[in-house]
């Protein structure tokens, strides 16, 4: 795992319009004086490394602006939980009637995104498990505001709070998405009575299973190149995918996400400009094939211009070339499909009719595989 210093992770946060303290970036003393002078009353100086336990490690120090500059060259070179330290925010300190936590964090089983709201934050949230609600969401579909409203009733919190805290878990929600994480979490989130939610801290836990490889880019980067999308998300899946629609991709991979599957890919492979030319249907299998926990293959094409017969013609052609040694799952609708699956059934390719048999199907070949 990798993780935003918080500086990082609170300017992706300032960029989706949630509220965060005022504060500085400093390497120096000097620096750390001249920024505690700049904000003026109670300032906190916090450590800026890539893990989380600053505050009970002592790596954040809430004190007069005076004093900062003397807390500050304790910490600086100093070494905080076996991170060297080099650099410092300075931020104001607010007052606040109480903290509350809201994080967006990866379920370890079904590999799904789960809303997680608390009424007490602060550091000891992780000791009070049992207060954090619980509510998972879509990963295609974005978090709603009614995700949102259930997890803040099961943790007690009031309408007018709950309204404020809409915006601030959407927006957490948008940067985890952006940022391939496996936690994504503003803790404490300060109530500033009428000053509205604003957060103190904030974490973001990339996972490298999600975050693309250098291989990884250079493989998107030749995809642009012929048109079309093709990300790796996890180099140890067991299906590789094949599919059009950003949406509709999305959507399958939630879909075995839910069955405990994992894909290997993202694919919008864009049928409607291939044109008659397969170099993209290869391009894709030739990647899927060299990934040794490949165990099925998923084509599914919803296609509106496209004339599925031809695409089924180069599909073929495509596996003819390539070779891949493991079952070929095929869901076309559209302009054709009859003929398209005729083609299909004529070559020995299963095809089913739904997204729901094709993770039915994509389940059993992936056990019989194991």
């Amino acid at each position: 795992m990798s993780q935003l210093l918080e500086h990082e992770g609170k300017a992706l946060l300032a960029a989706e319009g949630v509220t965060i303290p005022d504060g500085i970036v400093v390497t120096t003393t000097a620096g750390v004086a001249e920024a505690a002078a700049r904000l003026g009353g109670r300032v906190a100086v916090k450590v800026q490394i890539p893990t989380g336990g600053r505050g009970k490690a002592g790596g954040i120090r809430v004190v007069e602006a005076g004093a900062a500059e003397a807390e500050a060259a304790q910490l600086l070179g100093a070494s905080v939980l076996g991170f060297p330290v080099s650099e410092l925010l300075i931020e104001r300190a607010l007052p606040a009637a109480r903290e509350l936590y809201v994080g967006i964090a990866v379920e370890p089983r079904s590999r799904m995104p789960v809303l997680l709201i608390s009424a007490e934050g602060g550091v000891d949230v992780e000791s009070a498990a049992e207060t954090v609600a619980r509510v998972p969401w879509h990963f295609s579909r974005g978090l709603r505001a009614d995700h949102v409203w259930t997890a803040a009733a099961q943790a007690g919190l009031d309408p007018e709070t709950t309204r404020r805290l809409v915006p601030v878990a959407r927006a957490l929600a948008r940067i985890f998405k952006a940022q391939s994480a496996q936690l994504v979490e503003a803790n404490p989130v300060l109530d500033c009575g009428d000053d509205g939610l604003v957060a103190a801290d904030v974490r973001v836990v990339r996972d490298p299973a999600l975050t693309p490889s250098t291989a990884s880019d250079e493989r998107h980067a030749q995809s642009r190149e012929l048109g079309f999308d093709y990300v790796t998300i996890d180099p140890q899946g067991q299906v590789g995918l094949i599919t059009t629609g950003a949406g509709a991709s999305m959507m399958l991979i939630d879909l075995l996400s839910e069955a405990g599957l994992s894909a290997i890919d993202f694919c919008d492979i864009r049928t409607g400009t291939m044109r008659g030319d397969g170099t993209r249907l290869r391009f894709v299998l030739d990647d899927l094939t060299s990934h040794a926990t490949l165990r099925v293959i998923a084509v599914n094409v919803f296609a509106g211009v496209t004339d599925l017969e031809e695409f089924v013609a180069l599909l073929l052609e495509a596996l003819a070339t390539v070779g891949p040694q493991v079952p070929v799952v095929v869901r076309v609708e559209g302009r054709g499909v009859e003929g398209a699956r005729q083609r299909l059934a004529a070559a020995g390719i299963e095809a089913v009719t739904s997204p729901e048999q094709l993770v039915e199907r994509i389940a059993h070949h992936t056990k019989e595989g194991n």
